[in-house]
């Protein structure tokens, strides 16, 4: 399975493009391993953070072990 991690910026319409990207990479069966984000780009990779993961296991010192392993 292929992994990526992903910068999301700000700006409200970028919002609805970062939602598309990743709905198909979902649909694709690639795993985002990590998510950042400025502005809209912050609650888009809240949201798609948290629909990923059951919020009670959520880790951020996890999710940034991930990232370092990249």
């Amino acid at each position: 399975m292929k992994k990526v991690a992903f910068a999301l910026g700000s700006g409200g319409t970028r919002g609805f493009a970062h939602l598309g990207i990743l709905e198909v990479l979902e649909k694709e069966g690639i795993q985002i391993c990590g998510i950042i984000g400025s502005s809209i780009g912050a609650v888009v990779g809240k949201y798609v953070r948290l629909s990923s993961k059951d919020c009670s296991q959520y880790d951020p010192h996890e999710e940034i072990s991930e990232l370092r392993s990249l």
